[in-house]
């Protein structure tokens, strides 16, 4: 997440071809609770 930040700041070009792409994020682990720290980041 921080190397896909850095493109919106420091490789604006760059940054500007990602605009109409779509991401996707897989994360596992054992907590009880679901974390919403990752979901807030690609709503």
């Amino acid at each position: 997440m921080d190397r896909l930040s850095d493109l919106l700041d420091v490789e604006k070009p760059l940054g500007r071809q990602l605009r109409t792409k779509k991401a996707a994020l897989l994360a596992t682990g054992c907590d009880a609770v679901r974390q919403t720290v990752l979901k807030t980041a690609f709503a």
